[in-house]
């Protein structure tokens, strides 16, 4: 599912090309891909990779992660590059596809001549051919039949195009990008009602996906149409079900109608809006809480903290800190019960503490409890932003280092 996600955010950031049609008389390749992607690149960046990929014994799998590696730092040429080279050790459609893309978007501003986006069809169809049911290739490959449309306006290419996305979304029925990509082509055929439903049902399911923003941009009656958008009057955050049963959750119940609301405007006005609104509470720092303004209780005794808070939804967060035998050595616990998913231990770690408060005559039983006025802690944490070092007051930051 990871690499069908990676596929879909290669695809969202495409934009319109073109080149020949799907025959394979008609469409150009370039033959020895890799070798080309190769000689474009800095011999000594060539070099750096080539000496690391044979440090992992040239392993096809791990070239490919350079690969993603060098595209989502926007290193295009690079990464194509690595995914051709991939490809030549060891054919994999999905890395087939990540190629494919990559070279989509290279083509975009490549003036040589060479024939990027018929290799990145050809590449495609390939993959297809070995994943015929896999929706991001699909999708891809769709996309790129539309691409091809545009520029020979060729009525062949809008209908491979519409006939491989149709196959994606039935596929995965809830795409939102295969939906957007539906609505470019029907927008094509001058198809008014089917492109604003594609692009409705998009909206609906992901408002803030980049490929719908560009397909809905591109059509103005989808902005105009706020009658057609009736599934925003269904947006409920269930409020009252989901924020915490006490004081400080009936002020978030109002927050979150508020938030509800302005959802509901966004989304009739053809905006990204919101699909939900945490409600939870958190359990202080110290652990204490107090009845009534908090849904929890704190319990706090020398032998350390242990603290429960109940959220909305029949779900409860617990902490647990407890003492050792040997002064100012702590371990921690904390986690949370979802009626949905049962128990889950999110963080566990321990601690040092050496309290400052050195002089008296209640210095040895303060540093025993670790409650001294002023104290130092290092703490070691499987939650990362709770390692480091910090001054504390009666077990309260004051100063922390990360």
């Amino acid at each position: 599912m990871k690499k069908f996600y990676f596929l879909v955010l290669l695809s969202a950031i495409l934009v319109v090309t073109g080149c020949g049609s799907t025959d394979k008389s008609n469409v150009t390749e370039i033959k020895d891909l890799s070798s080309t992607l190769r000689e474009r690149l800095d011999p000594d960046l060539v070099k750096n990779f080539e000496e690391a990929v044979k440090d992992n014994n040239e392993d096809p799998v791990g070239i490919q992660y350079y690969g993603h590696y060098a595209y989502t730092n926007r290193q295009l040429p690079v990464a194509a590059w690595l995914y051709a080279w991939a490809n030549e050790k060891k054919k994999d459609p999905l890395n087939q596809s990540n190629l494919a893309v990559c070279l989509h978007e290279l083509s975009l501003t490549d003036t040589s001549g060479t024939a990027l986006l018929g290799s990145a069809i050809s590449l495609l169809e390939e993959a297809r051919n070995s994943m015929p049911d896999h929706a991001g290739v699909l999708n891809n490959l769709g996309y790129a039949y539309y691409q091809q449309y545009l520029d020979t306006k060729e009525e062949s290419w809008l209908d491979k195009a519409e006939k491989t996305l149709n196959k994606a979304l039935d596929i995965e029925p809830s795409n939102a990008v295969v939906l957007s990509h539906l609505a470019d082509i029907n927008k094509e055929k001058k198809d008014t009602a089917k492109t604003l439903d594609d692009l409705n049902e998009a909206f609906s399911l992901d408002p803030f996906n980049a490929v719908f923003v560009k397909s809905s941009q591109n059509f103005s009656p989808f902005n105009e149409a706020k009658e057609s958008r009736g599934y925003c009057d269904s947006i409920n955050f269930n409020c009252l079900q989901n924020c915490p049963p006490s004081i400080i959750g009936r002020i978030k119940v109002i927050n979150c109608e508020i938030a509800q609301q302005d959802a509901i405007m966004a989304c009739r006005q053809g905006l990204p809006y919101a699909t939900s609104f945490n409600c939870d509470d958190e359990i202080p720092v110290t652990g204490f809480m107090i009845p009534g303004l908090q849904s929890g209780v704190g319990i706090i005794t020398p032998w350390g903290k242990f603290a429960i808070l109940l959220q909305g939804g029949g779900k409860v967060d617990f902490k647990l800190e407890t003492n050792t035998p040997v002064p100012g050595v702590r371990f921690s616990a904390e986690g949370n019960y979802n009626p949905g998913s049962g128990m889950s231990i999110t963080n566990y770690g321990g601690n040092i503490s050496v309290s400052l408060y050195d002089k008296g005559i209640v210095a040895p039983a303060l540093n025993k409890l670790n409650i001294g006025p002023l104290g130092i802690k290092v703490t070691g944490s499987t939650k990362k932003d709770d390692n480091g070092i910090s001054l504390e007051s009666y077990d309260v930051p004051v100063f922390t280092i990360h």
